[in-house]
């Protein structure tokens, strides 16, 4: 019988540049390797955003 291991991550992002803010928003899927084989998890970047209502001026 095979076992699927697989997570979703979300990762949101928020540096400082000088006056400015980036944000970036990265969507990651974790696939688990087979703990029998011991092979390591294949991570793969599903989606990436850039907000650029993040990047306004800081007061």
């Amino acid at each position: 019988m095979m076992q699927t291991n697989s997570q979703f991550f979300q990762v949101t992002t928020r540096v400082l540049l000088g006056d400015y803010r980036y944000c970036s928003q990265t969507v990651l899927l974790r696939q688990g390797g087979d703990p029998n084989l011991e092979s390591s998890a294949k991570v793969t970047i599903l989606n990436r955003q850039h907000n650029t209502l993040c990047n306004e001026i800081i007061r």
